[in-house]
């Protein structure tokens, strides 16, 4: 929440400023054409997802480089829809692959996508112990 705070507070401290700097109809015009940006972006969303995918199945990239490059390049397409400077420069870096490669490698390093649990070879085995209830003692 703190962070989601202080986003929130150089967001208008950063369009405010350069809102101010560069005028009303500028700033006006940013926001339409960031706007409309971002639709694109949207819009073409299933192109990229096509191409990225056809590089897991030829093993150029690993399945969590495809989930990261989609989930980033969506998520700079929808912070390019929203008015704002920050959240335009934001939504134009998520854009590139180094910086969504970056951002994955930060915010995923914790995730494991596969279950790589080193196996023994007693897995298979299953102890059991049996009592007889039937018999005499």
């Amino acid at each position: 929440m703190i962070y989601f705070l202080i986003y929130l507070l150089l967001e208008v401290f950063i369009t405010i400023n350069l809102g101010g700097t560069i005028g009303i109809v500028a700033t006006f015009i940013e926001i339409v054409f960031t706007f409309l940006l971002g639709l694109f972006y949207i819009m073409n969303f299933k192109y990229s997802m096509v191409e990225t995918l056809s590089q897991v199945l030829k093993q150029r990239i690993t399945k969590e480089q495809f989930i990261g490059k989609n989930l980033t390049s969506f998520l700079g397409a929808v912070l390019l829809i929203l008015p704002g400077f920050l959240s335009d420069i934001l939504g134009i870096l998520l854009q590139f692959s180094i910086v969504s490669s970056f951002i994955v490698k930060i915010f995923f390093k914790n995730i494991n996508f596969y279950n790589n649990k080193k196996r023994n070879n007693n897995d298979n085995i299953i102890d059991v112990e049996i009592k007889d209830n039937n018999s005499n003692n």
